[in-house]
């Protein structure tokens, strides 16, 4: 898809063409790149401008960078990519979105968090789009972090440790404040107070982390950083705030989309890896993704209410 993106935006840039017919000769990329453009011919030719009623009934979000309302083969064109994007994303999204309705015993929506009071008297508190399972027993308290972010503030229990699993590491503790988030790319544990002691399944010696710490684990290359973190700080997201220090742009896209219905499309890598700091509100993520990609002079157009591009100016 990112390469139709870049053949729809530069359709008379030589180099463009140059790598595109380098990258097509290799006969897995043909045969996806085939495929591909079957989709866009049929989208393409069914898709027909929104009539006005229809229009007005969409949810409205604000204008960022307005789409030039050009030739109406751009609209139609528009519309075909809007919905290749969305396709692409409901084919990758689809599996992950039924393994978690099957193994989670409580998850979360687009912008919803919720707290959840524990058979022990222990909170949870879920970010948006999260999911945990729960098993407890005598002998011990299991959350298992499918996706997302928690929050835990646990009632101390010297003969049933909490354990929190997310990918390869648990986090065990027998009472304190903590937070542990997981993506595709890391785990991270932050702690608010108390101590907890961080595990990866590969047999990486244990970790004690003690009030405003954190620890962050790459998921491909077992590495992991520790840092400081002010505790009022952690799991920031419960006071509709998302701290960055030095995260790339696609990471903080990435959080805004759970507070945000759609798909978020990078035009280019190199934008995607930019690195940004600051805070932005989660109350308002299409301001705050604007604010985030300004940083870089990188500019949003907005295709259609639920599709959002990102490119360099």
């Amino acid at each position: 898809m990112d390469w139709l993106l870049r053949l729809e935006a530069h359709p008379d840039d030589r180099s463009v063409r140059t790598e595109f017919e380098a990258w097509l000769g290799r006969p897995a990329n043909e045969a996806a790149f085939d495929e591909m453009k079957r989709v866009w011919a049929r989208l393409d030719a069914l898709a027909t401008p929104v009539d006005e009623p229809e229009a007005k009934a969409l949810p409205p979000l604000p204008a960022i960078a307005a789409v030039p309302s050009a030739r109406p083969s751009l609209l139609r064109r528009s519309l075909a990519l809007a919905a290749v994007a969305l396709i692409a994303c409901a084919a990758a999204l689809s599996w992950p979105a039924l393994r978690l309705q099957l193994e989670a015993d409580h998850l979360t929506g687009t912008a919803e968090t919720r707290t959840l009071r524990l058979e022990d008297g222990s909170l949870a508190m879920l970010d948006a789009q999260s999911a945990v399972s729960v098993n407890f027993t005598a002998g011990q308290r299991e959350i298992v972090l499918l996706e997302g972010s928690a929050f835990f503030e646990v009632v101390p229990s010297t003969e049933r440790p909490f354990v929190v699993r997310a990918a390869d590491v648990s986090v065990t503790v027998v009472g304190t404040a903590f937070a542990v988030q997981t993506n595709s790319r890391q785990v991270a544990v932050s702690v608010q107070s108390g101590i907890v002691r961080v595990a990866s399944a590969v047999g990486a010696p244990p970790a004690t982390l003690t009030r405003g710490e954190r620890l962050t684990i790459d998921r491909a290359t077992r590495h992991d950083v520790r840092s400081e973190v002010a505790p009022e700080d952690v799991a920031a997201w419960r006071d509709g705030r998302l701290i960055v220090h030095d995260m790339p742009l696609r990471a903080v896209a990435d959080e805004l989309g759970r507070y945000q219905s759609g798909v978020i499309v990078f035009e280019d890598s190199a934008m995607a890896d930019r690195r940004v700091n600051g805070v932005f509100n989660l109350r308002r993520p299409v301001e705050a993704l604007t604010a985030a990609v300004d940083t870089q002079s990188g500019r949003i157009r907005l295709v259609t209410p639920y599709f959002m591009l990102i490119s360099g100016k």
